[in-house]
């Protein structure tokens, strides 16, 4: 009914439009046939007016005619003058005779008198000095002659339009001349003019150009105008009267194009209370100009017509109104009620809630869909009815084949007249309300007590609400900061622009995240990092703003330390190796013609001093030695801090015994006593010295030949200087020596490569492989590498190694790729073969012939132990590499040159953290800090991060822990030939280690609380380490933090059913107390070996309880 009903609405509006439109059309079609009968009748009159005019100048001239050739005396004379006899004479006669007659012409408006004999204008009354000129062959004069009978029409008189009329003179068949008259059409307009209320003027209307004859007078008082583009002429008062019309016209273009059509046409307008009728009578036409003679008269019959039709069509209107306006609200009354009808019905049938309808006596007459779509069927809801009908509570529980649902039940009787008639029941489903408000709870007690800070607030800033990590970090408490502006957090360290760039990202991409400095309670500035959000409406429009932040204080001294690591010694604060090799390269460039010394110091006996006394004792006694050392040097000297009891000095030579006396000095410095915690201690110290330019140029060759040279200086007994000198000279033809056999090894192709697994243990697959080399030597039999590649590192044929390496690395790529193993290779590139061109190109030519889809099984590793002289081309490179597929990764990451540098300027992939920090990670504090923040540095730049020398699955669940799940060592494999490779891939990615590592790591829970008691080990270790010196608070914060973190959250959400875990909370937190009494040396002297006792048997049964609930 709806959809019919909706139709018929159509149909009536357009049947209304129809039937209106017809109306308006009718009337307009029939005004506009009554309008142009009256201009037809209207311009007929106009037309007979003006040719009844010319007509009647026609009359007079021909009588004029008549008398003049009736003159025997003119006949006489016309004739004589045709034969050329006394024409002078002649024109005077004529002249004289005709004057009386020129001026009763003029004074009739007749503006051309002129005889013509058969070739010339005989005589000219209106311009007696043209009389003479010869006849226009053309001219309506011409055509007289020639047709010898009366021609009449426009032509050009003296620049002026004329209507003339031509009369032949001929006598006896022979024509001897014509008689010309003209008029001009002002003086018809005068005459048309006589007539009352209606005013007429000739207008020309055209394009004005230079030689258009109709820029022409009309009289000696023609003037024009401009209006679109259309030149309009008339004269003098017409003039401005045709301007008047103009500009009271409503459309100006209407009334110019059609002036400028040539066609007659007609036209009326209002100005004030009248109207009036133009019409437009075309008398001359021409290219681009007409002559129009124009009639202006009142026309009120207008004004009455278009009342009379404006009348007409308002009624009509009207009554169409009336009409189709009864018969809509008719429908729309229907419809209403049709609408009503269906509207009832969908609201209930739609209902998810139910609705049941009793009658008097209780039994069902309706019931809505929802009802029989959760009961099933008719029974269940006659089974549950009486229990509904019945039922008191305003919540009430109903379960149909396990199906359970929360109602709200509310029912009411329906009274009419006093009498119950039915009873409406009516069921609310609450059951998804009741699971979101105890979800909102649980999601609301999640943010409340999430680690990191949040905040909320409305579009102006202002805090609506904040969590408990806020008040923490903050300072504030929630009552101090709901209400108040987020400004009270600024710290002043950014400006106002920094606030602005912040706020238009969250304004044109809903988010902004970054580094911020803020401002606690107690004024102290601290780093955070903050993610901005925000929360839309639902209509995509923003309502709130979310924070979320956390305090990167610790990580911030984690990227200090590891900057002062990168160019500083962390003991001493003088430049370590990198920086010094950097130093020194640019003192050598700016003391060139200078001999330079480069001494290295090597104290002698010191690493079994490190071994027995620990690295407490040993960082002090070196900061006393550097101390000692730095006033000795000269103000031009470089001075470095390499290793443990390493320091190289860099100084300007002008004696060799003056270098001597120098160097004895600084040994009588450091041979002096040293005292440390009241205990006096002595050392000596061994000098190796290198001369540059007597030795090569290079930093590291330097560094490397003054390091040989204090070998030997050892070797001869200690606390001695040596110069590099022939001795080394032996041992550099010994390097020579290993150079020719490598070399000629490399021709026999006596190198072959080994492949050593890289194992994902998240995903536990093999993900990669290390290309590692291995000389297998026709007498010698197997060589390791730590035999050969020391010599081969800076030499002359390390470019030739690294290429013949990547070549036979090419070919187990393409030998895996035959076997189907689409495993990544690291091939282990040094820097100076990195930016050597041969190699490169020798790279891509490959790429291009044999390994073009093979690109991504490629990785590059850089070695860090040598530095990277320009790192701007090798970042050029590695980017042109990176792009076509290749990897990148740094190998040896953190024992030398790279570290900030490397990982901020190349296009780095993966960082490989050095088997030095790796083996012993477990059992020396300094290593493991060292791994910890080498992985949050991979991390916070987004790298991948390998671990090398990973031996024993306490060492992999330790990594794991940090964030590290990619490992390379003996625990995976040993490094293998590439046959077994292919076998040990398989035998990995099946079982083998896959399986060792899933039975240890069951899952990832028991990484967890495998951690946790390791980290309570570590705790007690950094007991017996500390004993009774200097306590490191923040050490033990942290450590603590993160195990009872771990505790309360996850573990109790893995294990609380478990009774043993119960037990490991409640101990670890009883001892917490103790531990610290301890380490601030407040434990009582008589308790304390007890209690040390007490510890360790706890950490055992901390792990046999962890083996027994995992």
């Amino acid at each position: 009914m709806r959809r019919v009903l909706d139709n018929y609405k159509w149909y009536i509006l357009i049947l209304f439009v129809l039937t209106s439109t017809f109306i308006i059309s009718f009337l307009l079609i029939t005004f506009s046939k009554e309008l142009k009968s009256v201009y037809t009748f209207s311009i007929a009159n106009l037309e007979s007016s003006f040719n009844a005019n010319k007509d009647k100048y026609e009359l007079f001239l021909r009588s004029e005619v008549r008398t003049i050739l009736s003159d025997p005396e003119f006949i006489d004379a016309i004739k004589n003058i045709n034969m050329n006899k006394s024409v002078t004479e002649y024109r005077r006669l004529l002249f004289k005779k005709l004057y009386k007659s020129y001026k009763l012409y003029k004074e009739k408006g007749i503006v051309v008198f002129n005889i013509c004999d058969t070739n010339t204008v005989f005589l000219n009354f209106n311009q007696p000095e043209l009389s003479g000129s010869v006849l226009y062959s053309r001219s309506l004069a011409y055509q007289s002659m020639v047709k010898k009978e009366v021609v009449s029409g426009y032509e050009f008189y003296n620049d002026r339009l004329v209507f003339t009329y031509n009369f032949p003179i001929v006598v006896d068949g022979i024509t001897y001349g014509v008689i010309v008259y003209g008029f001009s059409l002002s003086a018809i307009q005068e005459d048309l003019n006589q007539v009352k209320d209606v005013y007429h003027l000739i207008l020309v209307a055209g394009n004005e150009t230079n030689n258009d004859k109709f820029l022409v007078k009309l009289s000696d008082n023609i003037d024009c105008f401009y209006e679109h583009d259309l030149l309009l002429r008339a004269n003098g008062d017409a003039l401005e009267f045709a301007k008047k019309i103009i500009s009271g016209y409503p459309d100006k273009k209407e009334l110019t194009t059609k002036l400028g059509s040539g066609k007659d046409f007609f036209l009326y307008y209002k100005s004030y209370y009248d109207y009036y009728l133009m019409l437009f009578k075309q008398i001359l036409p021409n290219d681009s100009n007409y002559i129009y003679l124009v009639s202006i008269s009142r026309a009120p019959f207008i004004g009455t017509m278009i009342r009379r039709y404006i009348t007409q069509g308002v009624l009509g209107i009207f009554f169409n109104i009336i009409i189709f306006t009864g018969l809509f609200l008719s429908l729309k009354f229907y419809e209403k009620m049709a609408k009503t009808e269906k509207l009832t019905r969908e609201i209930t049938d739609s209902l998810k809630d139910f609705l049941i309808v009793l009658d008097e006596k209780g039994k069902v007459i309706y019931y809505n869909p929802s009802v029989i779509k959760f009961f099933k069927d008719i029974d269940n809801f006659t089974e549950k009815l009486e229990y509904i009908i019945s039922s008191s509570d305003q919540q009430i529980s109903i379960e149909v084949d396990g199906d359970s649902k929360t109602f709200y039940l509310h029912k009411n009787d329906v009274i009419i007249s006093g009498k119950k008639e039915a009873t409406v029941i009516l069921l609310l489903d609450i059951t998804e309300k009741i699971t979101l408000s105890e979800k909102f709870k649980l999601a609301y007690d999640i943010i409340r007590h999430n680690l990191s800070g949040i905040v909320v607030t409305d579009l102006n800033g202002i805090i609506l609400d904040v969590n408990d990590a806020f008040t923490k970090i903050t300072g504030y408490e929630r009552n101090e900061v709901i209400g108040k502006k987020t400004s009270i957090l600024k710290s002043g360290v950014h400006d106002d622009k920094f606030y602005t760039n912040i706020w238009e990202n969250v304004s044109n991409r809903g988010i902004w995240e970054g580094e911020i400095w803020n401002k606690r309670k107690n004024n102290e500035i601290y780093p955070e990092y903050l993610s901005i959000f925000t929360i839309k409406d639902e209509n995509g429009k923003p309502k709130y703003f979310v924070g979320n932040f956390i305090e990167i204080s610790e990580i911030k001294k984690y990227e200090e330390k590891l900057e002062l690591l990168a160019y500083y010694n962390e003991v001493t604060k003088l430049p370590n190796k990198k920086f010094f090799i950097e130093k020194l390269r640019n003192f050598i460039n700016d003391n060139k013609g200078k001999d330079i010394a480069v001494c290295y110091l090597d104290l002698d006996g010191f690493k079994k001093f490190l071994d027995k006394y620990g690295l407490e004792v040993s960082n002090k006694i070196i900061n006393q030695i550097s101390n000692r050392i730095m006033p000795i040097l000269k103000k031009s000297d470089i001075l470095g801090h390499f290793d443990e009891d390493i320091f190289v000095i860099a100084t300007i030579v002008d004696d060799t015994k003056e270098l001597e006396g120098y160097l004895e000095k600084i040994q009588f410095a450091i041979f002096r006593p040293i005292t440390v915690d009241g205990v006096v201690w002595k050392f000596t110290c061994s000098i190796g010295v290198t001369i540059y330019p007597e030795d090569n140029d290079n930093p590291d060759e330097l560094v490397r030949h003054a390091q040989q040279a204090v070998f030997q200086a050892k070797n001869r007994g200690k606390n001695r200087i040596v110069f590099f000198d022939t001795i080394m000279s032996k041992q550099l033809a010994i390097k020579r020596e290993k150079l020719a056999m490598i070399e000629r090894g490399l021709k026999n192709k006596e190198f072959i490569l080994y492949l050593q697994p890289k194992f994902n243990v998240e995903k536990k697959e093999v993900v990669g492989a290390e290309v590692l080399v291995r000389w297998v030597h026709p007498t010698h039999g197997l060589i390791p590498p730590s035999e050969f590649i020391p010599y081969i590192s800076n030499s002359d044929i390390e470019v030739e190694f690294d290429k013949y390496i990547v070549s036979r690395a090419f070919e187990c790529i393409d030998y895996l790729y035959s076997k189907g193993l689409k495993v990544k290779l690291s091939i282990n590139v040094s820097p100076n073969a990195l930016l050597n061109e041969e190699l490169i190109e020798f790279i891509r030519g490959t790429l291009l012939t044999e390994l073009k889809e093979k690109s991504s099984m490629i990785e590059i590793e850089i070695i860090e132990s040598t530095s990277i002289t320009d790192l701007n081309k090798a970042s050029e490179i590695l980017g042109e590499f990176n792009k076509i597929g290749f990897g990148i990764s740094v190998d040896d990451f953190g024992t030398g040159y790279a570290s900030l540098d490397y990982i901020k300027a190349l296009p780095i992939d993966t960082v490989k953290i050095d088997r030095t920090f790796v083996v012993d990670m477990l059992s020396d504090p300094t290593n493991l800090n060292v791994t910890e923040v080498v992985i949050l540095l991979a991390k916070a730049f987004n790298k991948e991060i390998v671990a090398e020398g990973v031996e024993n699955i306490e060492t992999a669940s330790a990594l794991y822990k940090l964030g590290c799940n990619i490992f390379q060592g003996y625990l995976i494999a040993k490094p293998l030939p590439i046959e077994d490779f292919v076998d040990m891939y398989h035998k990995l990615n099946n079982m083998s280690i896959s399986q060792v590592i899933d039975d240890y790591f069951k899952n990832k829970e028991v990484i967890e609380i495998y951690s946790a008691v390791n980290a309570f080990s570590r705790i007690i270790n950094l007991l017996h380490y500390y004993g009774t010196h200097d306590f490191d608070q923040n050490s033990f914060d942290r450590l603590y933090f993160n195990l009872m973190s771990w505790l309360r959250n996850k573990g109790v959400s893995y294990y609380k059913k478990k009774e043993m875990y119960e037990q490991i909370i409640e101990e670890m937190l009883n001892t917490k107390d103790h531990i610290e009494k301890v380490l601030k040396n407040d434990y009582p002297k008589d308790m304390l070996y007890d209690f040390m006792q007490e510890l360790s048997k706890l950490e055992e049964k901390l792990k046999r309880s962890y083996e027994k609930i995992c």
